[in-house]
């Protein structure tokens, strides 16, 4: 598995999607919970982190991603080794 750093916006969006469930509408990025907000909009879909401004989005018409780092500089050592980032 590459690190956080060498994911897809699609890798980060799956992933979010899967602990939005799994983490109590946890992030992906920080770690925090309760913190992530699922908007559905004009065909879109995003993930936004309350916590760390941590956001990820899917065009559903186009199926394009687009993803937007957290606080964070450079991509947490929390996410790197976690199973659900894996494929």
């Amino acid at each position: 598995m590459g690190s956080g750093a060498d994911r897809t916006a699609a890798d980060w969006f799956a992933a979010q999607a899967r602990w939005h469930l799994l983490g109590h509408q946890g992030c992906v990025y920080c770690g925090g919970r309760h913190c992530v907000f699922r908007i559905e909009r004009d065909g879109r879909v995003e993930y936004y982190c309350s916590t760390c401004d941590f956001s990820v989005a899917r065009d559903q018409q186009t199926g394009q991603h687009v993803m937007v780092p957290g606080a964070h500089n450079e991509v947490p050592d929390l996410i790197l080794n976690v199973e659900f980032m894996a494929n």
